[in-house]
């Protein structure tokens, strides 16, 4: 009985894995589907609402398959789910959607993996978390691995690609404030609940966002070009909705931690299309620099903690 037991624990730790890689790896993807739909015409912005829109869809059907009253919020919690869809999603869609568009698949992907570095010092301000020496050394490795993914070492590439820097750090900063909000619905919701409402609510906020950016009404409607339906079907249903649910069922299997630790491997993966797809290469030092974000996250994960005296 004890070795079944043990075969069936290790099979399940192996699915688990198998599931955080393949999510990752269609994460390291919306690079590709991304650009595919900029090239059929259709602008970041309305690219975001389509994937929000069509994820809201899919994520929706998934509640009702599993249990229907995953659809069922307080009314007084709605602000919160409203925020963490106007930060977590609508501005993270527009800000890594740009990195990906003005830098290349490698950069937007390592910058986005800033995201803890970032939850440190947002859960230290707003959360009133204490500091610790674990901490400081994430956050310094995950800086100077973001100074030279972007090339600080030559101003000239420096100058030339700030916006596409500056929206990967962007990106890294909304996706970390996923952390914030979480830390509080989670602790009343499913993970499916929170993320089908926060795509929802970035839905709706992207419309005004992309409005106040010159994007007309009337691209919302229908995407320009039939060319952009593929990209955009992948965008919503495959890279959204499979790698979560991918993701979330891995959580079911292995521990969080080591979830997040198999997931880094999304940069090296958006690197390896960027270079297959587009001639995208990384010198050196900005590979150092993917080495030292990463081992940020690493450092974050991995490092022994001491549990409290009441942890259960």
């Amino acid at each position: 009985m004890r070795g079944r037991a043990v075969e069936s624990h290790s099979q399940g730790d192996l699915t688990g894995s198998a599931f955080v890689i393949g999510a990752a790896v269609l994460w390291g993807s919306l690079g590709i589907a991304a650009r595919a739909a900029t090239d059929a015409g259709i602008s970041l912005h309305v690219a975001s609402w389509w994937r929000a829109a069509l994820a809201t869809i899919g994520f929706s059907v998934l509640c009702v398959t599993i249990d229907r009253r995953l659809l069922r919020v307080r009314r007084r919690d709605l602000p919160l789910l409203a925020a963490y869809g106007f930060f977590s999603i609508a501005l993270f869609y527009v800000a890594y959607f740009t990195a990906i568009e003005r830098s290349s698949l490698a950069t937007a992907a390592i910058l986005l993996y800033t995201g803890p570095g970032w939850v440190l010092v947002l859960s230290a301000i707003f959360l009133g978390e204490s500091w610790t020496r674990r901490k400081g050394v994430a956050l310094a490795l995950a800086f100077a691995g973001c100074a030279l993914v972007a090339r600080a070492y030559d101003f000239d590439a420096l100058r030339s690609d700030r916006l596409g820097i500056a929206a990967g750090l962007a990106a890294g900063l909304f996706y970390g404030a996923y952390s914030i909000f979480a830390k509080r619905a989670l602790r009343t919701y499913a993970a499916l609940t929170v993320v089908t409402y926060g795509v929802f609510f970035g839905a709706i906020f992207l419309v005004p966002l992309g409005l106040a950016a010159g994007t007309p009404a009337a691209a919302y409607l229908l995407p320009a070009s039939w060319q952009a339906w593929g990209p955009i079907l992948y965008l919503a249903l495959v890279a959204t909705v499979g790698a979560s649910g991918m993701y979330v069922s891995a959580l079911t299997r292995i521990e969080a931690g080591r979830a997040s630790i198999l997931a880094t491997i999304e940069p090296v993966v958006a690197a390896a299309f960027g270079l297959a797809f587009f001639r995208e290469q990384l010198d050196a030092w900005q590979i150092v620099g993917g080495l030292l974000v990463l081992g940020a996250g690493w450092t974050i994960t991995s490092w022994p903690r001491r549990a409290p005296a009441n942890d259960p």
